[in-house]
């Protein structure tokens, strides 16, 4: 989990954030294994979430988003 904080070097706003979960194979329903997750914005309300890598060059979270 990363919650951004005053001054942070992603410029992005103070509390928003992101999240990853691990979910194994037949755990919640899901087909494969897999990393999934969420970026939210400063109020806590989803900003996108689906499959998730986190990107080793900016450190940020990069999310294939799920269409609902």
């Amino acid at each position: 989990m990363a919650l951004y904080a005053k001054g942070n070097k992603a410029n992005k706003p103070v509390g928003s954030g992101w999240y990853v979960v691990n979910i194994d194979r037949g755990k919640c329903a899901s087909k494969k294994s897999g990393t999934s997750g969420c970026k939210f914005d400063a109020n806590g309300n989803a900003t996108e979430r689906g499959a998730t890598v986190v990107n080793n060059a900016t450190g940020e979270l990069d999310v294939a988003v799920v269409k609902q």
